[in-house]
Parts: C-alpha cells; structure tokens; sequence
C-alpha cells in the first residue's frame, strides 16, 4: 500500500511508501480506521498533520483524516512516528441535526436528507461543507417515520444503517476538491440465490483456514415499552413486538427527547415515531450470530472483484455447517511479512 499526504486545501504535499506496518480498515455499518507506523524523522515529521488527508494510491477515493500523532523514543528501537484517525467517512460526525426535524418517507431520502440538511443545503451558510455532493439513490423501497433533536449525523445515520442493512460511505476527490456520500447495499452470493455467482469458503475448497462460530442471546430482547412525552399515566408509549409466553424478552425505552411539538404531529404520527425508535433500539439488542473465520483470501476469490464489503457469502466449517454471513468488516495490513487481508463476518440478526 501506498499513500498520499494531502493538506486541507488538496494539495498533494508527498507520497509514503516507506514504513514499518500501514492497518487500513474499512467498515459497512460503521466508520472505519487506519493506522501507519513509521520512522519519526523530520521530513515525515514535518509531512504529517491533524487533520490532513491520508489517501490510497491504489485507489484515491479512499482516504482518512489524521486525527492523533504519537512519537516514541527508543535507544534500541530508535525513534517511531505513529499516524491514526478515521476514514473519511468520519466528516458526517462533524455536524448534528441542528433543530429538532421529523422525517417520513423512504429510509434511503431520510439519510440523503440528514447529509443535505446539514452540510450541503443547511439554511445556516457556515454549516456547509464546500463540494460535499450526494450520489445517485439506490432506490430502496423501506420507509420509516423518525424525529431527531441535536443526533450526530454519523451516529444517526449508522442506526438506520444497522436496522436496515445498509452500508454507507464517503468517496475522496482530489480532482474537484470534493466528497461524495453513497448508500449502498451489498450483494447475495451465497447458496440462498441465483441470481450471482456464488463466493464460498470451505475446507473442501482449501480457502478457509478456521472458523470461531457463536449465538449470543445474552442482551437479547424482542418486545420493547417505548414511552415518549407526557408525565405518569399520561404519557404517551407504544408496544413494538408482539412474541407472547416464555419467548417474550421485554425492554423499556425513554424516549422523552421525542415530541408532538405540542400538537403539531398527529398522535397516529407520533406513534409512528414511537415504533421506529423502537424498532432502532431492538436491532441493537438483537440476537446475534457471529462467525469469526480466518480465511485464505487469494485462492478462488479476491476481494473487490469477486466480492465486496457488505455482501453476503457462504461458509461451509469443518462439521458440515453452512451460514451466510455478511462482510462487515475488511482490515488490510502490510509489513515486513508482506501484506495481509482480513474479512470479518456477522450472521445477520435472526428473526424471533
């Protein structure tokens, strides 16, 4: 891997291809990182800064912000430059949803909406962020009804995400000086379907080196007690889930920061609210799958050709189980052993 330094004005100020190790991590739900290790001499010194742009040169619209410098002395190591921070995708944390704003529709347009409303189009001109543009919709057809008062954009968009199965992130530009936000979902290329070709890795295929599978139903609930304005028996609450007997896990939520702005959303309308942020806070005490596989990734298929971050692929371990886990996470990483290639699984949340 190699990387161009870029200033906040895009100007290109060098090229790193020298280094002890470069961890380049990439995330679908959420944001990811990266980090270089590197001798702190002065030119490298004097190249790397907060807040500048660290960029792929294999691909120039991934990049990262620098957010931490740490240096390390040694007599016997000798002296390290460490240069962290997240991809770029970490921009949309800069802003929040400046008053308090109700969104219905399609789920796809409310997270174009959250992007415009707060650094394309805001009505308050030093919110915006110069050449921030968003990508073609995708034309996903789930619809939601939501409130926001003061969310962080990235935290806001990451839960619809997470509840939807989307994937989200932020292309560089270095030619219009610019980002460009796209929502994105991943591909089907397991067993379950025809439609692709399929991606699998089993031991009968000599690409799937270990596999750590785990049901974790500790955190687990499926019907939720969502309670919003008003006081003691007053107050207005909606019952998302509806599983009965022993395999009823129930949970309350607070949701007071949510309102009808004294009348001005409907009750029917406010209790759509109500049951999305229900639904939000259940996909996070879901049931989870998790496959944890180490796998050999240069054999049969090769990442960003053959499959992508967010798709869905098959794994067949040692006993015979199949799962369709979705690749939520990739970590690349070069050093002096060469370079490597992670992928990190998640079974999607189960149905209860």
């Amino acid at each position: 891997m190699e990387f161009y330094v870029i200033d906040t004005n895009f100007e290109v100020l060098g090229v790193v291809d020298t280094y002890k190790s470069a961890i380049w991590t990439e995330r679908y739900f959420t944001t990811g990182d990266f980090e270089i290790y590197l001798p702190a001499t002065d030119a490298n010194l004097a190249l790397f800064k907060r807040h500048y742009f660290v960029v792929r040169a294999d691909d120039p619209t991934k990049a990262g912000v620098i957010e931490t410098l740490r240096i390390t002395t040694s007599p016997e190591e000798g002296n390290y430059l460490t240069v962290t921070g997240k991809n770029v995708e970490s921009i949309l944390s800069r802003r929040i949803v400046w008053k308090q704003t109700t969104y219905s529709g399609k789920v796809e347009n409310t997270i174009r909406r959250l992007v415009s409303d707060s650094m394309i189009n805001p009505e308050e001109q030093g919110r915006i962020i110069p050449n921030f543009n968003l990508g073609e919709p995708i034309g996903l057809e789930d619809t939601l009804r939501i409130q926001f008062t003061g969310d962080n954009i990235e935290e806001a968009i990451q839960k619809l995400c997470l509840k939807y199965k989307l994937g989200y992130r932020v292309k560089f530009n270095i030619q219009t000086h610019g980002f460009l936000f796209e929502i994105y979902k991943g591909v089907d290329r397991s067993y379950n379907q025809s439609t692709n070709p399929f991606v699998v890795f089993s031991n009968d295929f000599d690409n799937l080196l270990s596999s750590d599978y785990t049901n974790d139903g500790s955190e687990f609930k499926n019907v939720a007690q969502v309670a919003g304005e008003g006081q003691g028996t007053a107050r207005k609450k909606v019952v998302v889930g509806s599983v009965t007997g022993l395999e009823r896990f129930e949970t309350f939520i607070n949701a007071s920061d949510l309102s009808t702005n004294e009348g001005e959303i409907s009750a029917t309308d406010y209790s759509s609210i109500l049951i999305q942020r229900g639904g939000e806070k259940l996909a996070q005490m879901a049931q989870i799958e998790s496959l944890e596989s180490t796998i050999e990734p240069n054999t049969l298929y090769k990442l960003n050709e053959d499959y992508f971050l967010g798709d869905i692929i098959e794994i067949v371990d040692e006993f015979g189980h199949a799962y369709q886990p979705r690749i939520t996470e990739v970590i690349e990483c070069q050093d002096d052993t060469g370079y490597s290639c992670l992928p990190t699984f998640a079974i999607d949340e189960l149905e209860e």
